[in-house]
């Protein structure tokens, strides 16, 4: 009996146990509250020929396979610089001006954000 009542304490304590919010860290990209910061990294500033290819890399803190874990990758002049896979914009319209077009990475808990230059100087 001693032994039964024994298991049903150890029992009852790892139930609790798994109960208590813990100061456990969040790193999950897709997790709205994850303690995950970032930045993109400008490979290709500018572009100006059509069909050319400008390029960012994503740097998060914690450090993560982004590739394994894709965030949404969007343009806000998606007319001019579209986003094609991992990082990298395609300019499909040449504006015959210098067009800022902010880039961004976006996973619900943060979003990275980036300047490509498009367009003929």
């Amino acid at each position: 009996m001693n032994a039964r009542r024994a298991l049903g304490v150890a029992v009852g304590l790892l139930v609790a146990a798994s109960c208590v919010p813990g100061p456990f860290e969040r790193l999950n990209p897709y997790d709205p509250n994850a303690s995950i910061t970032g930045r993109l990294e400008v490979l290709t500033d500018t572009v100006s020929a059509y069909l050319e290819i400008a390029e960012v890399r994503l740097i998060t803190e914690p450090a993560f396979d982004v590739d394994a874990l894709p965030p949404t990758w969007v343009s806000d002049q998606s007319a001019i610089l579209t986003p094609i896979e991992g990082g990298r914009f395609q300019l499909i319209s040449t504006p015959t001006v210098p067009t800022s077009v902010t880039v961004r990475a976006i996973y619900p808990s943060f979003t990275a954000t980036a300047v490509i230059v498009a367009g003929r100087p």
